[in-house]
């Protein structure tokens, strides 16, 4: 289940969102996660503890500076049903202009707003909307029945940030 659930659109003549040939198309939420303040980027990342700087994506959008990293969350919430897994792609549009969404696997169960993390690999700055379409996921079904996820990325709302690992 996808909410809110959308029919394909297009987004400010653009780029789609909503129900595809071969997935669902994501919208990027309103928060955003960096680790650098201004253009300087931090020179060292300690992953524990993992904190970072939280901010709104303003109405003229935010800046992703070639070469940074930023974590993000979708506006839609999913939640599969226990033979259905969803992978998390680019959009080809996005990644032809650098735009690079790290691909993760959304097990079956899983449920919950789905944290982006997004790297421009690109020359150029790119700027990021609230609302924009940014990812897709691709569901399969599962044929083998699965132990439905219960890890703790479950219910997610917002950006989440890794959790601990020991």
């Amino acid at each position: 289940m996808v909410a809110p659930f959308e029919k394909k659109k297009v987004y400010k003549g653009a780029l789609s969102y909503g129900l595809g040939t071969c997935g669902y198309d994501v919208r990027l939420g309103s928060r955003l996660v960096m680790w650098y303040s201004g253009i300087v980027a931090d020179p060292c990342m300690d992953v524990l503890p993992n904190k970072g700087i939280e901010i709104d994506i303003q109405s003229d959008g935010f800046i992703l500076d070639p070469g940074h990293f930023v974590l993000a969350t979708t506006i839609e919430k999913i939640d599969l049903p226990v033979d259905i897994e969803g992978s998390v792609k680019d959009k080809s549009t996005l990644a032809r202009l650098g735009l690079a969404v790290q691909n993760t696997v959304l097990e079956p169960g899983w449920r919950g707003e789905i944290t982006l993390e997004l790297s421009n690999h690109g020359p150029h700055k790119i700027v990021l909307r609230e609302g924009m379409p940014v990812a897709q996921v691709q569901f399969r079904k599962i044929t083998i029945p699965e132990v439905p996820y219960s890890g703790r990325y479950q219910d997610q709302e917002g950006v989440t940030l890794a959790k601990r690992v020991a």
